[in-house]
């Protein structure tokens, strides 16, 4: 049966895969409210559940709350980490008391440059730039660093290698930030400068990936000191702290997915490490891979005593999953939220008939009750063997493709 109800230019609008690119009108329309999120507070051993407006509660409590604060939305890829940026960038700057400052995955795919300004900025920097002045820059910085650290005979083995290895990444840098623009569910590699490839076969795996890390960190700021009138990231941050405090407002960092920052995610954490020494004022929201996270917490070992830890993943269980998928009642709601998104944007009068209440219930035609209850199991099913990951993401990408059918 073909339906009217509403159109592909519809079903692409509401059902995008990154949340990001929704209005917030839409985004308030398809957004489900949860009920049991699980949070650990800092120096606690235990998670406690809670509502998501518990959560929303806690960040926003009150401007005047002293010193910073760190939130860490833990979830795998898919499970709604950027969901819940979103409701707290849209909460916050309706208070009206914060400076937001949001770095969705669209400018996260930039890496350290996601820091300079908006989207469109950054692009037309990169896009209008002469990669060789960019390249001498690097390069200089690279080859001076390894001299430090007693690596300058390899230079001249190398310096090739590295130079493509760099100009490859730069290019790349801006082609998948574009494809991920147009096309959300495509895949973006962590932001890196230089990698272990570049120092094969002259340095040990281990040996190489320590100078990546460091040599990563320090190219990073480079590219910001070259984009902006600070040295790092660290310093163009505290200074919008600083210009948030100045206005009478706490300033509010919240970055969808780190895992894409790559070794610049390092910076992140010294200025975490800086402004819980300083006392200053400000909160920062970090949405984390469940696998990026427990690299990080060894590291980090009193990370745990300064954060505040938000599960969308249950931890317990060996597949991958949204906690709150496992509840059949929320899946179908999520379900239901979305199908009516669609269908009252050009209501039409089949939806209005006999045929139609017959066959369907609840504003949910083309589909019924009995039908999205059954849709829903045969995935939690093939998530428990494994087959699948049972997300958000995955679930509603599935539907949209139902829905096309009809269409």
């Amino acid at each position: 049966m073909k339906i009217n109800c509403f159109t592909i230019d519809d079903l692409d609008k509401v059902f995008t895969l990154d949340v990001y690119q929704k209005d917030a009108t839409t985004f308030l329309e398809t957004h489900l409210q949860l009920d049991k999120i699980y949070v650990k507070s800092p120096g606690a051993h235990v998670h406690e559940s809670r509502t998501e407006q518990d959560i929303i509660n806690l960040i926003l409590s009150d401007k005047t709350v002293s010193g910073p604060r760190i939130f860490i939305i833990v979830g795998d890829a898919g499970t709604g980490k950027s969901e819940e940026c979103r409701l707290i960038v849209e909460a916050a700057r309706n208070s009206g008391k914060y400076d937001v400052d949001h770095k969705h995955k669209g400018l996260l795919a930039y890496g350290p440059l996601a820091f300079i300004g908006k989207e469109e900025v950054i692009y037309s920097l990169l896009e209008g730039s002469n990669y060789e002045d960019i390249l001498i820059m690097l390069l200089s910085a690279c080859k001076n660093l390894l001299e430090q650290k007693g690596y300058g005979k390899l230079w001249d083995k190398i310096d090739g290698k590295i130079r493509e290895g760099i100009k490859y990444r730069l290019v790349e840098t801006v082609r998948s930030a574009k494809k991920f623009k147009e096309k959300p569910e495509v895949e973006i590699k962590p932001f890196m400068i230089v990698e272990s490839e570049d120092f094969r076969p002259f340095l040990e795996q281990k040996e190489s990936e320590a100078l990546v890390k460091l040599l990563n960190a320090r190219l990073a700021n480079i590219l910001v000191a070259l984009r902006s009138d600070f040295s790092s990231i660290v310093d163009l941050i505290s200074h919008k702290v600083k210009e948030s405090l100045r206005l009478g407002k706490r300033y509010l960092l919240v970055m969808d997915d780190v895992t894409l920052l790559g070794e610049t995610f390092n910076d992140i954490l010294n200025l975490i490490t800086y402004i819980g020494q300083g006392g200053i004022n400000c909160d920062i929201v970090c949405g984390i891979t469940r696998g990026r996270y427990a690299d990080l917490s060894k590291i980090l070992d009193t990370l745990s005593d300064r954060a505040y830890e938000i599960q969308l993943t249950n931890s317990n269980l060996s597949y991958i999953n949204a906690s709150w998928l496992l509840d059949e009642s929320l899946a179908i709601s999520l379900i239901k939220k979305y199908v009516k998104a669609i269908k009252d944007r050009n209501r039409c009068n089949l939806c209005k008939s006999e045929i139609c209440k017959k066959i369907s219930s609840k504003d949910l035609f083309p589909f019924n009750e009995h039908f999205l209850i059954n849709y829903y199991n045969q995935f939690r099913k093939l998530a428990e063997r494994g087959s699948i990951a049972l997300t958000p993401r995955f679930l509603l990408a599935t539907l949209k493709d139902s829905i096309k059918s009809f269409l």
